[in-house]
């Protein structure tokens, strides 16, 4: 544990203050870009362009706004987690922040980078909740904010915390920067060999497998028992055990009767999140619900080609005309049946798996680098706020 001295937050910055009450019949089309507490994540920007909020100039003199900056360290005044704070990126456009997001601006950038790390460690959390107010819906005051206590190293221990941290967020930024070339490298792929051979076969896709879905009855949960996989339960291409409900063995016996799953089936979400399909690869005994479930019994059908148009745009497309539903969208059994899908032959579809099989391994290798690179910040992080690397 360190034994560095403390300060409030109201004391280390130059400027703290909350943005501006903007009321919905304030906002534009477009203008001056309102920054809210949903593009605050812990330490980094959420950028959610497409769901941007805008004023327009008059609208800003009218109401006397505050501009933010880039380098403006913008903190959280409610949940998820409250406290939770991010630096302002370059976004090419003016900006100001809603009045929920408290502007911290600090004397130089090492400090301002120094709090942006901190305001990560469960010390700083921690000392947020004691300030905590509201009981539907927690938050903490400006007031109460600004009584915050930060833990504060020499300026040169600051300084090589900033550093050891920036880099590895450096790695992070080029892995995620990788990951999303591969993904646009995949989606590039399935556009050209799928979305535009017009002189394949097109068959249902209940012509070429045998397509099911699993229970629409809601068995009793118990604490042990067989999983029961949801829609929920299907993520990046693989079966969510974790987070997963069980049920009895007598349940379990009921549901197989209509849908047993078994190696090789495909899994496609059909209500909530639709889609992610999933090639079950384990030999984990489980039950599906609200799940389509897609068996093959004929030969010249690849799976994993199926899996493949499974995520492509075609698809996509006749899936968005299909989904009903209002706040929780679904596609029906009947739906997922009369999907339409082009059918090359068995040695076609054979290169159009190996060459997407590639780029979803090095995919894989990529999120492995991710989660390594987390595990080694989360460290890092945790030695360097507790004085163990700088003795």
């Amino acid at each position: 544990m360190n034994n560095w001295p403390t300060k409030r937050l109201g004391e280390i910055t130059t400027y703290f203050n909350d943005g501006n009450w903007i009321e919905s019949e304030d906002q534009s089309v477009d203008g001056i870009r309102l920054i809210q507490t949903g593009n605050i994540g812990l330490g980094y920007f959420i950028d959610k362009r497409n769901k941007s909020r805008y004023i327009n100039e008059k609208t800003f003199e009218n109401l006397k706004c505050t501009e933010v900056f880039e380098g403006d360290i913008l903190i959280s005044r409610l949940p998820d987690p409250v406290g939770r704070s991010c630096l302002l990126p370059r976004l090419d456009t003016r900006m100001i922040t809603a009045v929920d997001c408290t502007i911290a601006r600090f004397p130089t950038k090492s400090l301002a980078k120094y709090f942006l790390y901190y305001s990560l460690t469960g010390k700083y959390l921690n000392e947020v909740e004691k300030y905590l107010t509201g009981s539907s819906r927690i938050r903490i005051s400006k007031s109460n904010l600004v009584k915050v206590d930060v833990g504060l190293p020499p300026t040169i221990t600051q300084k090589k915390i900033v550093e050891r941290l920036d880099a590895i967020r450096k790695a992070q930024e080029f892995c995620d920067a990788q990951i999303s070339k591969t993904e646009e490298l995949f989606e590039s792929i399935l556009t050209s060999e799928l979305d535009s051979k017009n002189s394949w076969n097109i068959k249902r896709l209940n012509d070429i497998c045998d397509v099911r879905d699993g229970t629409h009855d809601s068995p009793k949960y118990h604490t042990s028992g067989i999983p029961l996989v949801t829609s929920k339960n299907l993520k990046d291409g693989e079966i969510d055990f974790i987070n997963v409900n069980y049920i009895s063995v007598e349940d379990h016996n009921k549901i197989i009767k209509r849908s047993l799953v078994e190696k090789g089936d495909i899994l496609y979400g059909m209500i909530g999140t639709i889609g992610n399909p999933v090639i079950v690869n384990t030999d984990t005994v489980f039950s599906i619900k609200n799940v389509g479930l897609i068996k093959f019994n004929k030969s010249n059908i690849n799976n994993y080609f199926v899996k493949y148009f499974l995520h492509s745009r075609r698809l996509n497309n006749q899936i968005t005309k299909m989904s009903r539903g209002g706040t929780q969208k679904f596609v029906s059994l009947g739906n997922l049946r009369n999907l339409e899908i082009p059918i090359p032959t068995k040695d076609k579809q054979k290169k159009i798996v190996a060459k997407l099989n590639i780029v979803q391994g090095y995919k894989k290798l990529l999120f492995k680098q991710k989660t390594l690179l987390k595990e080694l910040f989360d460290s890092v992080l945790y030695k360097s706020m507790n004085g163990e690397m700088d003795r």
